[in-house]
């Protein structure tokens, strides 16, 4: 894509953490995504992968990217290989939810 520091690229995680750290932290990056949800679904789900890949187990960044991928499924102009992985996503986020949710045994 023409872009230097694509050709040879840090972890995504690495580079979520960066930038989860100058938005001053994941829930800066959740309220950002969630105040764009409604106008640029597209970035929103950029803030929301950021959140994701630097702290996948925080509650609110899991609802962040199940809401914010739904939202994609639902959208009319995402095609059907779009929705699958979009799904893939939302799903995996809800799969930590459970298990965060699951009773533990004694």
């Amino acid at each position: 894509d023409d872009i230097p520091s694509h050709w040879s690229p840090a972890p995504v995680a690495d580079q979520a953490r960066t930038i989860a750290a100058l938005a001053g932290g994941v829930d800066s990056l959740v309220e950002a995504a969630r105040a764009l949800i409604d106008r640029d679904l597209t970035q929103a789900c950029h803030l929301a992968d950021w959140a994701w890949y630097a702290q996948p187990h925080h509650p609110a960044v899991q609802q962040l990217v199940v809401d914010a991928y739904r939202d994609r499924i639902m959208d009319p102009s995402s095609n059907t290989q779009d929705i699958l992985v979009y799904l893939d996503h939302a799903a995996a986020a809800r799969a930590l939810q459970l298990r965060a949710e699951a009773p533990t045994d004694p």
